[in-house]
């Protein structure tokens, strides 16, 4: 893997590469070959640190960026815009949402061309700075349903939640059901990436 070249990234907004956010951006040929994959030091060091990494091998940026790629693909067009969250990917004891962004090869027009781009940015969750009690009033969460959200947000497994908030672990897998149900998610991921998308939305 590469760092990306500054010249790459001249067209694309500021809000997408402040402070220290890991960014990847990745060619896919159209005829479904392999794919050119580039990266920023942050990135790097994210993905070198991954819990992946750590269980030997390193982790599959190929296959990650080919997930994002069919995520980002699935939305509707957004014309050039920074999308939604489309994954949360953990770095030991931090998490990233990922988000995506389609990069046209010829601005002009033309012909279809041979690879596609696409930019993903990789943005660290401080739980510090979600707006935790709009979203609890959005969602209608319970005083028990934002505890749990919140702690989840700071990487707690139940285990840890349970002895937290003095309850059982059947109680803590009872609330990260409803929850789930709730946001129309099937995973603790899905809850982040959903409250963080609409923390981000308002």
């Amino acid at each position: 893997m590469k760092e990306v070249k500054s010249g790459i990234i001249n067209n694309i907004s500021t809000e997408w590469i402040l402070g220290n956010s890991g960014y990847v951006v990745f060619s896919q040929k159209n005829d479904g070959g392999k794919g050119l994959i580039y990266y920023n030091l942050e990135a790097w060091k994210i993905f070198s640190y991954s819990v992946s990494h750590e269980k030997g091998g390193g982790p599959d940026l190929g296959g990650l960026c080919k997930k994002w790629k069919g995520l980002l693909d699935a939305q509707p067009n957004q014309d050039g815009k920074a999308t939604g969250f489309l994954d949360v990917y953990q770095s030991k004891k931090r998490h990233y949402v990922v988000r995506g962004i389609p990069l046209s090869s010829d601005p002009h027009g033309g012909e279809t061309p041979f690879f596609s781009h696409y930019l993903f940015l990789l943005d660290r969750v401080i739980p510090d700075k979600v707006n935790l009690p709009m979203v609890a009033r959005k969602w209608k969460l319970s005083p028990r349903e934002e505890e749990i959200v919140r702690l989840l947000l700071t990487d707690q497994g139940n285990k840890e939640m349970a002895e937290t908030m003095q309850i059982s672990l059947n109680t803590v897998k009872g609330y990260l059901k409803l929850l789930m149900r709730k946001l129309g998610v099937s995973s603790r991921a899905g809850i982040v990436v959903s409250l963080l998308t609409e923390e981000r939305e308002n």
